[in-house]
């Protein structure tokens, strides 16, 4: 359902509303929205989220985008790590790749900043290729020795229980005052 676009229940947000597209970019440099009607966009939204499947998703985005490098670039001394290449993002129509700005890009699919810095996280820089998504393809959870389980289990059977009933006493008022009367008499 996630991976669809369509609403879902989260463990953490609790009700998740279905992906939807947002409003295009206004005043934009590249004129996102003269070059490719809304009619298209509903249409490659649609066929975005109808893949339904995460790896095929992040590809798209990887498909849609391109490394730019700049004409200039300040160089500092002591950096503490390499800054990441620009995107250009573009819509493939009719075979040919329309460039977007990012804005427009991330409202046509309804994507967050996230989903984006996800997936060029995920491709290896020097070939360009989207490692697999691994979620829920570990091993199973570290297995316990079994003497070590049979051993505790023994040591937790030692331990003595008491069984109170509250049917028979009542109810827990009357258990308390059961256990400071005893405790007054010993």
């Amino acid at each position: 359902m996630r991976n669809c676009g369509e609403e879902y229940d989260s463990k953490t947000r609790g009700r998740v509303n279905k992906r939807s597209m947002k409003p295009p970019c206004h005043n934009c440099k590249l004129k996102c929205t003269e070059k490719i009607d809304e009619n298209y966009l509903k249409e490659i939204f649609a066929m975005f989220w109808a893949m339904g499947d995460l790896q095929r998703q992040r590809e798209f985005i990887i498909d849609s985008t391109q490394a730019v490098v700049p004409k200039y670039q300040r160089i500092t001394l002591n950096r503490k790590r390499e800054r990441g290449s620009n995107q250009a993002y573009s819509i493939t129509k009719d075979g040919e790749k329309i460039r977007v700005c990012k804005r427009f890009f991330k409202n046509t699919f309804g994507l967050s900043d996230r989903a984006n810095r996800t997936t060029f996280e995920k491709t290896d820089k020097s070939t360009g290729v989207l490692s697999l998504e691994m979620r829920g393809k570990h091993g199973k959870g570290r297995n316990l020795d079994e003497e070590l389980v049979k051993i505790a289990k023994v040591h937790i059977e030692k331990i003595p229980r008491i069984i109170v009933d509250l049917k028979v006493l009542g109810s827990i008022s009357m258990v308390e005052n059961l256990s400071s009367n005893f405790t007054e008499t010993i």
